[in-house]
């Protein structure tokens, strides 16, 4: 009985300890899950709910579902759909937690951004930092066969940001393998989703949970970043607009040796705007970022190498159209770099420039310091891909090169040293195959920089520049044009002088031509000028002294700016002028310039010095000092302007005075002193075997009102020279004042007074305005019939004779006119001799009766007057004068004309020459005279 009683025992036992499992295994998952419901929900202060919880012990499977955890207001903060779990039991009882399989079903995440440093989930964040640091345990041993996360998703709501953003990660997806933090081989696991579209895969290899170790291939393809741009502050002068972004970057983890990565990040479409504008002002449509060992450690970003290349253009939206500058490829590398910024880096940068043309750039940079140190090269610039940022439209075309080292510290205050040289070749500006504007070559050498205080350049050589300067027909420059965008127009065309460019006009009180002492023989006799001389230009105020210019106290410090020697070499320029027919044209070859020590100093002056050929032998040689930066403005330069041939000036002397240079060459000495604004200057010029003669088809005398050819003669000396003092003074600011007018009033007013001066004494002047009309040589009166000379006509012929020693050149043309008293005295002669012979012939007593005989013959019908002077004179009037008796008495006069001008006198003979008489004598004129007509020899 006992035996059997002993089974029914154990049955016993064994039922009530299945029930007892039973009873635990039924009240089990609901008190797990009250337990799990209220820790979480303590800890994390939300509320959490769990619709089912399932833990079945004999299929170790915990199964959760329906899990939610509320957020303070709006849609949960988390939740997922299903959480299964199959684990392993006799590993728990060993304090080892060995999961066969996790899998997540549709876990949602969403976190909301409502501060600027503010999350949804700060508070939970603050509890997990607030909480006390947990007693250090041996770690866990875990072991993971296999995770599974399927259609997870995840939003972070952006309210802060302007517009508001939301940002949704769809279709997550993961799964890992052989995970396990206690021996074991490595894990791997795979993670992919969608953000904005856009594909992220993270393919993890080499996963060690203890300690932590792991190699991911992170993969990005198409995300736009155009939202991402929102978070740029306002205030950012740039701001990125547009781009697309993709990368395949390689990262290694090691809780030891930190992490460690590289690869390759693509935007394209990318542009950086400007604040307030709307075009790019730099835009690629690829830019690539490469990177090698990068790694992150104690704190401490290192890269070995990072590396960036694009295609970008530089658009100038300043202006309208935008200028662009699309460059051809742009490469920069950054070598040993640190974050924070620590040591040195290498860095370089090339640059293929429009066209063609290389930028290099290699050197070093201390980063904390901001300290640089490059070498720069620009190689075969292209210069015509940059005549759009040019202030005029305009073909230009050029190379140019550069080498440079620049050290510097680009701190608030920058400081920037910068030596080496430059050049350029080939240079043109304007259209045409013969542009306007070119140069053979620049080169600049000595280049010290030291930014902000100074700039010294040791040498600037120019070689062979050459310029076009076109007059067209209606007076405008195309050079002017081209250049300024303006046009010139009529109204450029030369002003002709007028009573406002006179002496003295008040008009004109800014420019001051000088009566100017003529170095010729003296005029016969002293003479009152036509109108008073305008006095010389006070001389101007002597250049402020150093100290008059010095800044105020807090003015910004003036950059230094020094040049050593500017040299220019071959210089061509030449001017065609086609309003004159035929155009005028001439050239300056073998120009050479020269400026040594330019400096920016207010009381610095650099010496200049200027030669070049005019035209086929002329030179011009000058040299002074110039202060450009000066304060007030200083120049002061003489020189010479030796045999220019004048006949290739005949387009101009034809257009403006009807004449033409047969021959001649004018020199000129020139003294050019300004002072501020105020010109004083002084020409003297010498004119050379001048020989001139009436254009074709002339038909009057221009501007002087006498031939060029007499003005000329009159001019000239013994030697066959023409001497000319040209003083020109003005204020050159004066809206009124221009230097040509001034010039050309002052040669016009210089010949008025030669050609005018002589005649004062001799003859009459005929002016209208500041214009000469006409001139003439008084002419000498002779008694009715008679040819001796009275004490009036040995005065004026005293005066002729001295005019003509006084103008070698000139000759004299002797015009005898018989007038009508000398024909009614050589009609009363022959009168008187009729008489006379009358008296002989018939022997009467007096001459009386004979009158009377003579009369009542001539006149039967008439009494005969009592007078015999009566008698004559009507018998005067029947007489007629015989061609003979005019030639003896032009004779006469002539031979006593050139006595007196010639033996008592002493002028050449062959200085005087007879014109015909007039073939109706005295029909217009009632004395006898010579009268006499000026002519160059």
């Amino acid at each position: 009985m006992g035996v059997f009683r002993r089974p029914r025992t154990w049955i016993a036992i064994g039922i009530v300890l299945v029930a007892l499992v039973a009873l635990v295994l039924v009240a089990l998952p609901p008190l797990a899950r009250r337990i799990a419901v209220a820790q979480l929900g303590a800890a994390i202060g939300r509320e959490v709910t769990i619709g089912e919880l399932r833990l079945n012990l004999f299929t170790r499977r915990l199964s959760l579902a329906g899990v939610r955890v509320a957020d303070r207001s709006g849609p949960p903060l988390a939740e997922f759909e299903r959480l299964d779990v199959q684990f392993r039991l006799w590993p728990l009882l060993r304090g080892r937690l060995h999961l066969d399989s996790v899998a997540l079903s549709r876990p949602r995440v969403r976190i909301v951004r409502v501060g600027p440093n503010e999350l949804n989930v700060s508070d939970i964040l603050a509890r997990f930092a607030s909480a006390p640091p947990s007693p250090k345990k041996e770690p866990l041993h875990l072991t993971l066969g296999r995770f599974a996360l399927t259609d997870g998703g995840a939003v972070f709501d952006d309210r802060v940001v302007s517009p508001p953003q939301t940002w949704e990660i769809a279709g997550l997806r993961a799964d890992a393998q052989d995970l396990a933090t206690v021996g074991a081989a490595p894990g791997r696991a795979n993670v992919a989703f969608t953000l904005g579209g856009s594909p992220f895969t993270v393919t993890v290899e080499d996963l060690r949970l203890q300690p932590v170790h792991a190699r991911a291939l992170v993969v990005v393809r198409g995300l736009e970043l155009t939202p991402f741009w929102s978070y740029v502050p306002t205030t950012s002068p740039m701001k990125p607009q547009r781009g697309r972004f993709e990368t395949k970057i390689a990262v290694e983890y090691d809780a030891k040796a930190g992490v460690k990565g590289g690869g390759e990040v693509t935007i394209a479409d990318i542009g950086l705007v400007r604040a307030g504008e709307t075009v790019a002002l730099v835009s690629t449509p690829t830019l690539s970022l490469t990177s090698r060992d990068v790694v992150y450690r104690d704190g401490v970003v290192t890269a070995a190498r990072l590396e960036v290349t694009g295609v970008p253009t530089i658009v100038d939206s300043s202006v309208s159209p935008p200028r662009r500058l699309p460059l051809r490829s742009l490469k920069v590398s950054v070598e040993n770099v640190e974050w924070p910024f620590r040591g040195t880096a290498r860095t370089a940068l090339t640059a293929e420039l429009p066209e063609s043309g290389t930028v290099v750039v290699n050197g070093t940079a201390e980063l904390a310091s901001y300290t640089l140190d490059l070498n720069v090269e620009a190689r075969d610039v292209a210069l015509a891909a940059y005549r759009r940022f040019l202030p005029v439209d305009v073909p230009f075309t050029g190379r140019a090169v550069a080498t440079l080292r620049v050290k510097g510290v680009m701190s608030e205050l920058p400081r920037i040293a910068v030596t080496g040289s430059a050049g350029a070749s080939k240079l043109t500006l304007g259209p045409g195959a013969r542009p306007p504007l070119a140069v053979e070559s620049v080169e600049i050498t000595g280049l010290e920089a030291d930014w902000p205080e100074r700039i010294r350049v040791a040498r600037v050589a120019i070689r062979k520049p050459a310029a076009l300067l076109e007059r067209e027909k209606d007076g405008s420059f195309p050079l002017r044009t081209m250049l300024t965008g303006s046009h010139g127009g009529p109204e450029m065309a030369p002003k002709p002088p007028d009573a406002r460019s006179a002496p003295g006009n008040p008009g004109r009180s800014s420019i001051t031509p000088v009566v100017p002492a003529v170095a010729s023989a003296p005029s016969p006799a002293p003479a009152s000028p036509a109108a008073p001389p305008t006095a010389a230009p006070a001389t101007p105020a002597a250049p402020a002294s150093p100290t008059a210019s010095t800044p105020p106290a807090g003015a910004a410090k003036r950059l230094a700016l020094e040049v050593g020697d500017i040299t220019l070499v071959d210089g061509d320029v030449r001017f065609v002028d086609r309003t004159t027919t035929p155009f005028y044209s001439e050239e300056i070859s073998k120009l050479a310039v020269g400026v040594r020590n330019l400096r920016n100093a207010p009381d610095a002056r650099a010496d200049v010095t200027v030669q070049g050929i005019v035209g086929a032998a002329g030179a011009i040689d000058l040299k002074g000092q110039v202060a450009p930066f000066g304060e007030p403005f200083y120049l002061d330069v003489a020189g010479e302007l030796r045999d220019f041939a004048i006949p290739r000036a005949n387009p101009y002397l034809k257009h403006f005075m009807d004449w033409v240079a047969g021959s001649g060459r004018l020199s000129t000495k020139v003294h050019y002193r300004v002072v501020g604004d105020q010109l004083e200057a002084s020409n003297d010029i010498v004119v050379e075997r001048l020989n001139v003669e009436r254009a074709a088809g002339a038909e009057a005398d221009k501007k002087i009102g006498i031939p060029l050819g007499l003005a000329v003669a009159l001019m000239k000396d013994t030697r066959g020279d023409i001497r000319l003092s040209v003083p020109v003074g003005g204020k050159m600011s004066a809206p009124e004042f221009s230097f040509g007018e001034a010039i050309a009033t002052v040669i016009k007013n210089v010949m008025v007074k030669i050609v005018t001066a002589p005649f004062r004494a001799i003859g009459k002047i005929f002016q209208k305005g500041d214009t000469v009309e006409s001139v003439a040589i008084d002419p000498v009166v002779f008694e009715p019939g008679g040819a001796s000379l009275t004490p009036e006509v040995q005065k004026q012929l005293q005066k002729v004779a001295d005019f003509m020693r006084a103008t070698p050149q000139v000759k004299l043309t002797l015009q005898p006119v018989v007038g009508e008293r000398d024909l009614a005295a050589l009609r009363a002669r022959a009168a008187t001799a009729r008489i006379q012979r009358v008296q002989r012939e018939e022997k009467l007593a007096d001459l009386d009766a004979a009158a009377a005989r003579v009369f009542k013959t001539t006149f039967p019908d008439k009494p005969a007057p009592k007078a015999t002077d009566e008698i004559v004179t009507a018998l005067a009037e029947r007489e007629t004068v015989a061609d003979d008796e005019r030639a003896a008495l032009i004779s006469r006069r002539l031979d006593v004309v050139r006595k007196a001008l010639a033996e008592e006198t002493g002028v050449e003979p062959d200085r005087f020459q007879t014109a015909a008489p007039p073939a109706t004598a005295g029909a217009k004129s009632d004395t006898g005279r010579i009268e006499f007509e000026l002519n160059p020899s």
